[in-house]
């Protein structure tokens, strides 16, 4: 089975592609999408949101082509103010729109919940997360997945397979696992 990891941001998303079979698990390849406020163009707030949501529209577009039996989240977040929990909402109800149309289920994990299953604690650092990562995945050639992406985004890489790590033992996913077209 392949699940897809998820880091959901409006302007930065970590995506990650993980194989799984019945006993093991690998890293595929990883994406960023990025997008940034008006790129030079005179909008306003609100056309400036829609052209983002096009632009994140279209690299999901590209990523769902893959085949992708799950996906694997960390939670929606409410932050404190209006225009960011509206980014945020924007970025689920297209993750929402393109599972739901494909039929593929989404489990999501808190950001707390994930550092917890990935290294033992709650209060993880980022770099932690990266290093327990790294160190459950050391068959992986990091630097050919990671090419191309600035060090300063791989938090949200890394969290996007974090989230997929913290989800393996969820039931729906260890049934989709276990079925036997699960190659």
């Amino acid at each position: 089975m392949y699940m897809l990891g998820v880091d959901p941001g409006f302007e930065e998303m970590g995506l990650s592609y993980l194989h799984l079979t019945k006993d093991a698990e690998k890293v595929v390849k990883v994406w960023r999408c990025h997008t940034v406020a008006n790129m030079g163009k005179k909008l306003t707030a609100s056309e400036n949101n829609v052209w983002r949501a096009r632009e994140i529209h279209r690299f999901l577009e590209i990523i769902f082509r893959h085949p992708i039996d799950a996906v694997a989240c960390e939670a929606m977040s409410f932050p404190p103010n209006a225009s960011s929990a509206a980014k945020v909402a924007m970025v689920w109800g297209l993750l929402v729109s393109f599972t739901e149309a494909r039929k593929i289920p989404i489990v999501q994990v808190t950001p707390k919940e994930l550092k917890r299953i990935v290294g033992g604690r709650k209060d993880l650092s980022k770099q932690e997360v990266e290093d327990f990562v790294r160190a459950r995945y050391p068959e992986t050639r990091w630097d050919a997945v990671l090419e191309g992406i600035s060090k300063s985004y791989w938090s949200h890489i890394f969290d996007s397979i974090g989230a997929g790590i913290a989800v393996l033992d969820n039931d729906l996913i260890r049934v989709i696992r276990m079925r036997p077209d699960a190659i």
